[in-house]
């Protein structure tokens, strides 16, 4: 009788025990990814923290160039002054479109695989 109750009490602590594993490499690879997402994102904020201060120092010196030679150019001919400005500003389009595009989160989460891994991590399995 003592060794058929021991024998029960030892299989349900092991049961537990086994349980319990599961769900705690469960919850350490749940906080892994939650840390691993969090990273990602700081040093994307780390990076577009840089990127637009280059942005802003490259802008205010094109800037400063261009609005000195369009007002050289503005002297004689109107023309001319006017297609550089166009063609100054469609630049700036194209650079800011560019920057939308290589800064987006979604680039970020994809480049990383966090999207990836999040749901790897997170599908249901069947575990009993």
């Amino acid at each position: 009788m003592k060794s058929l109750f021991s024998g029960m009490l030892g299989g349900a602590v092991l049961w537990l025990l086994r349980r319990y594993k599961q769900l705690s490499v469960d919850l350490l690879k749940l906080n892994t990814v939650i840390w691993y997402v969090h990273g990602v994102r700081m040093a994307r904020k780390v990076f577009l923290s840089f990127v637009f201060l280059a942005l802003y120092f490259m802008l205010a010196a094109s800037g400063f160039i261009l609005l000195h030679i369009g007002l050289y150019k503005l002297l004689p001919s109107p023309a001319n002054a006017l297609a550089l400005l166009a063609l100054g500003a469609t630049y700036l389009v194209l650079a800011l479109l560019g920057l939308g595009c290589i800064c987006s989160e979604e680039a970020w989460m994809k480049g990383s695989n966090a999207a990836k891994l999040t749901e790897m991590v997170t599908k249901e399995e069947d575990r009993s």
